[in-house]
């Protein structure tokens, strides 16, 4: 059953893109899954996305991204960017506490790859009148949401 799944995904790609080209990076149209976990502490993100040949956007591309528009969507519960050209939803965060999925629906955030210091690190950080980039600790669980470099395979 795995196979004819993997199949199916293949032969899909080969006529639905599943990413949009904004900056000159080709940017997923969806968060990752893997096995079915949608919030990764940041060390965890960073493999994830590794795991699919893929990485994490930096600080600096989450600027740009949102340098270019952005807006709330109080229907889709999440912000378009880029000229409605990507979704972010807000999908909240898993406490690193007690793994409880929080504010879901209301905020919405993205690892990013750049450190802020050794038990910190960069992200998205959006709710219905802002978006931006923060830093917190490392151990909460966030979305990720993966970019390649515009000609990379």
């Amino acid at each position: 059953m795995k196979a004819i799944k993997r199949l199916i995904r293949k032969l899909l790609s080969l006529f639905v893109r599943d990413y949009v080209i904004i900056n000159g990076l080709k940017w997923d149209k969806e968060n990752l899954v893997v096995d079915g976990k949608t919030h990764f502490a940041y060390k965890e993100a960073l493999q994830a996305a590794a795991s699919v040949g893929k990485r994490l956007p930096t600080r600096e591309e989450y600027k740009a991204l949102l340098a270019l528009s952005w807006h709330w969507s109080e229907a889709d519960r999440g912000i378009w960017v880029a000229n409605d050209q990507l979704f972010f939803p807000a999908s909240g965060c898993r406490d690193y506490n007690d793994g409880t999925l929080r504010v879901s629906g209301t905020y919405g955030y993205g690892w990013s790859s750049t450190p802020y210091d050794g038990s910190n690190a960069w992200f998205l950080d959006f709710w219905s009148t802002n978006a931006r980039t923060n830093y917190s600790s490392r151990r909460y669980g966030f979305p990720v949401r993966c970019v390649q470099d515009k000609n990379s395979r």
